[in-house]
């Protein structure tokens, strides 16, 4: 919160504005003016170190518009009483707490400090009389009584007041059952669930030790640690047992915290867990650039969270989440992702596996850095790393790749174009291991998607591949920038048709090569005849005389799927500079002169570290 505004009201003569005056100059004021200017205390003298506002306000000096608009910018509202006139405490209840519920902002009740002045006159508290107000007004957050003219307890009125606002209770506590809200309970169960580690359903010592430091920055030492649980236990003795403290437990401990007037400590945590003062999850990641040419791929820190959630919720080890352990991954997550089985691989039953969900994840995050992001830190990234940015790593330029003929991208996009009926969305679904007959239940029963990701090994290296669909209509029309946008391109063509080759002889010769975009050519049912195509050359003469390769590779997924294809679809975006070495899966000639190569290079450089010495 930028700042702090608090407003003073009550019936006349109750001292308001001597409490400010009061405040201000450490002595009571001899003469009292009908009404103190406003006043700003500076943040670096104020007990929570934020700037606050006082506003006085006066009944003879003010009309009631300028009091309901004073209302409504206020962020707390001091209502003082003078204990020494019944009918102020009464007019407490029957006029100023009406009032300030009638032109509160949008529904929304303003925090409320009872202020009882002139203590110093008075020989009996009004503090049985107000409690029970506060219990009729969930809005008052606590009562105080203090002297103007004894200065007592006039900078803890202050302090009350600003502490109303940054840690209402209101939004915690329901003071008529003494229970947590609902909206506070499901905050707190969801920050239960991130924080149990192993996801056991306790919190262990080492996971409260843990909670402790990444929280409040402070270590729990074992003493302190066994004097909470055994707070915990006398309040609710199924609140701890031997396994850790159970989620009935950690709201029970912060109940206590918040009967005891410690809801700055609850609060400390909600925020840590990303809540604001209405306890709405606020999730918005810092802005992500992602420049032209560029992509967004997760870190080796994203990398390990996930890997480690999926590990957690695998309950019974067979690698793939079932639909439960699913919904129990995302529990603590408001803004759940669909899950989309045409896009990543899973097994037979469509439970997603351990490398589909990772790949989903790459998929997200190449698409959609900023959702990616924002999951994330639902899922409680920012628990283990506070920077939600070192989530994902955004690549250089594709341009400087080439320029220097090496990339350190790890996820690639490659552009699966061809005519009608060719076997795309096979070609797409055959990178998650799919066969034909596989593919025709899918289709009937799920929606086709453009994407789907994998890894893949790129010569002994694992990469991702994300493979989107093209439609044919829309092919041709592609822009410079959406070509740039893929690391390659993989052109299709159907064997038994003598009319699709020439569609992406022209789509390769209009389009990619001019624009510089690696490609490679496949030629689909390759388990059926082969028939002449109705082009100048043949698809073993276009790829010789462009430097595609030897010839273009075969696909079939009617029974067993190629992968051969995605091996050299994934080695063309990877080496785009080392357009025109044989991709045929047989010939390794080209592989030991390239391992020939970087050996040579490398005792190059040995040799010139020994002549220097």
């Amino acid at each position: 919160m930028a700042d702090v505004r608090i407003l003073l009201v009550g019936d006349k003569a109750v001292g308001k504005t001597s409490l400010v005056l009061a405040l201000v100059s450490e002595e009571f004021p001899n003469i009292v003016p009908p009404k103190a200017e406003e006043i700003t205390i500076p943040a670096d003298i104020t007990p929570e170190r934020v700037p606050t506002q006082i506003v006085d306000f006066s009944m003879s000096e003010q009309t009631e518009d300028q009091l309901v608009s004073e209302i409504r910018q206020a962020n707390v509202v001091c209502v003082v009483y003078s204990l020494i006139d019944p009918g102020s405490v009464d007019s407490v209840s029957s006029h100023w707490l009406p009032l300030l519920r009638k032109h509160r902002q949008a529904d929304k009740p303003v925090p409320v400090v009872l202020v009882g002045n002139k203590s110093d006159a008075s020989e009996r508290s009004q503090l049985p009389t107000v409690l029970k107000v506060m219990n009729s007004y969930p809005e008052v957050e606590t009562c105080i009584e203090c002297s103007a003219k004894l200065l007592h307890n006039l900078s803890e009125t202050f302090w009350f007041a600003q502490k109303a606002v940054l840690y209402p209770t209101f939004q915690l506590y329901r003071p008529d059952d003494k229970e947590l809200t609902v909206q506070c309970r499901t905050a707190l169960t969801r920050i239960f669930r991130i924080c149990d580690l192993d996801n056991d359903g306790y919190m262990n010592d080492r996971e409260l030790e843990l909670f402790q430091r990444r929280c409040f920055r402070v270590p729990l030492n074992p003493q302190s640690l066994e004097e909470v649980k055994q707070a915990v236990k006398r309040r609710s003795p199924e609140g701890v047992l031997a396994q850790g403290l159970t989620l009935k437990g950690f709201l029970q401990l912060h109940q206590m915290f918040v009967q005891k007037g410690r809801h700055e400590t609850t609060w400390a945590v909600l925020r840590r867990f990303g809540y604001d003062n209405d306890l709405r999850l606020c999730v918005r990641a810092p802005p992500l650039r992602v420049s032209q040419g560029c992509s967004a791929e997760l870190s080796y820190s994203a990398w390990h969270f996930l890997s480690t959630l999926f590990d957690r919720h695998d309950c019974d080890r067979d690698g793939c989440l079932s639909p439960t352990e699913l919904q129990s991954l995302f529990a603590c997550c408001p803004m759940t992702p669909a899950h989309a089985p045409n896009c990543t691989e899973t097994n037979a039953l469509g439970w997603i596996t351990r490398s589909g969900f990772l790949s989903q994840w790459v998929l997200l995050t190449y698409l959609e850095p900023s959702r990616a992001l924002e999951l994330l830190v639902c899922l409680g990234y920012t628990y283990e790393f506070e920077n939600p940015l070192s989530a994902v790593q955004v690549t250089r330029e594709r341009r400087l790749d080439l320029d220097k003929r090496q990339t350190s991208r790890t996820v690639f996009l490659v552009k699966v174009m061809g005519a009608k009926k060719v076997g795309k969305t096979c070609f797409l679904q055959g990178l998650l291991g799919r066969n034909l007959q596989y593919i025709c239940t899918l289709n009937r029963t799920q929606t086709p998607v453009s994407f789907t990701c994998a890894p893949v090994s790129v010569y002994g290296q694992e990469r991702h591949l994300i493979l989107e669909e093209v439609d044919h209509s829309r092919a041709e029309q592609l822009s410079p920038a959406e070509l740039h946008e893929c690391d390659a391109a993989a052109l299709l063509y159907d064997i038994t048709d003598p009319d699709s080759f020439k569609f992406i002889a022209h789509l390769y010769l209009n389009l990619l090569r001019p624009n510089k975009i690696p490609a490679v050519l496949v030629g689909t049912k390759s388990d059926q005849h082969e028939t002449p195509q109705y082009y100048p050359l043949s698809a073993d003469e276009f790829c010789a005389k462009y430097r595609l390769g030897i010839k273009p590779l075969k696909f079939t997924c009617l029974d067993r799927v190629s992968t051969d294809a995605y091996e050299k679809v994934a080695a063309a975006a990877n080496y785009p500079h080392l357009k025109g070495l044989p991709l045929s899966h047989n010939d390794y000639t080209w592989k030991l002169g390239l391992a020939a190569t970087v050996l040579a290079g490398f005792g190059f450089v040995a040799f010139r570290h020994v002549i220097s010495r």
